[in-house]
């Protein structure tokens, strides 16, 4: 299984775009369970989801140089690249196999893979994703809360693409520091993440702006 997997219906490749509008349907629950089972089942996969991110996060690699290359994986991973991509899912179905968690009882999700499930809620880039499969002219993608900006051609316009919730740009944010290292916070409010290629990511929230913004500067050769 990789990364261009298919998902839930079986047809089209898998994405973790998908991520935001995706409903995580939860398994019937026996007569007495009630919310409060519903809402253990989630927390199990929220917590499945950090461990993975904090294991993901670990240094990988004997040299400082393999190191660093590890992290750029994980930051072209979560900024979309493909080939990042499948070897991060692959890296996650090997830890839940070692885990011998193949899925969590009572949890139902609308991925094809737990793997895939855990992958779109610790790497996944979201609606971004949409935007960066139109690479042709693509200069600067500027996102400010919910909305998209697209910089084509030295003119800026607003996506067809948005994001549900404030909290999606977040989690891009956050993932993005933690697997370069860096964090944002109430305490430090910005983050720059600069890609080997030469592509550029500033992250600013928590007050420094009045809401998150995300600016990506593509790099082209």
């Amino acid at each position: 299984m990789t990364a261009g997997s298919e998902t839930g219906t079986g047809t089209g490749r898998f994405s973790p775009t998908g991520y935001a509008s995706t409903v995580r349907r939860l398994a019937p629950v026996g007569e007495g369970e009630g919310s409060g089972r519903r809402q253990e089942r989630s927390d199990d996969f929220s917590r499945l989801a950090e461990e993975m991110k904090a294991y993901l996060a670990s240094p990988r690699g004997l040299s400082e140089e393999e190191r660093r290359q590890y992290n750029e994986t994980l930051n072209r991973a979560v900024l979309g690249f493909a080939d990042e991509r499948e070897q991060i899912l692959a890296i996650i179905e090997d830890q839940l196999i070692r885990l011998r968690i193949h899925q969590l009882e009572g949890y139902a999700h609308s991925y094809q893979t737990l793997a895939e499930a855990v992958f779109a809620e610790v790497i996944g880039l979201n609606v971004l994703e949409l935007v960066l499969r139109q690479k042709d002219d693509l200069e600067e993608i500027q996102v400010v809360g919910t909305v998209i900006y697209e910089v084509r051609s030295g003119h800026a316009v607003r996506s067809k693409h948005c994001f549900d919730h404030e909290r999606e740009v977040e989690r891009i944010q956050q993932n993005l520091v933690l697997y370069n290292n860096d964090r944002i916070g109430p305490r430090k409010r910005w983050a720059e993440v600069v890609l080997r290629d030469g592509s550029r990511v500033t992250m600013t929230g928590f007050g420094f702006t009045s809401r998150p913004t995300l600016t990506i500067r593509i790099f082209y050769r």
